[in-house]
């Protein structure tokens, strides 16, 4: 999450979405096992622009991601 400060220890949601729509979605409450589960999910992934959005209670961010292989 890039802003820390507004998490309350809502369940986090994070979506890998690809340029079709597709998306591979990963639930959790720690950033550790969320960010493990992500990496795992990437391996598999073609070279690729990706969205990731991670959202939690109310909240959402985006980020873009370019895979390289």
């Amino acid at each position: 999450m890039l802003d820390t400060g507004i998490y309350n220890d809502e369940l986090v949601t994070v979506r890998l979405i690809s340029a079709t729509g597709v998306f591979d979605e990963i639930v959790g409450g720690s950033a550790s096992q969320l960010s493990t589960r992500l990496s795992e999910v990437l391996r598999g992934k073609a070279a690729a622009v990706y969205t990731i959005e991670i959202a939690w209670g109310v909240n959402r961010e985006y980020l873009k991601v370019i895979l390289k292989r």
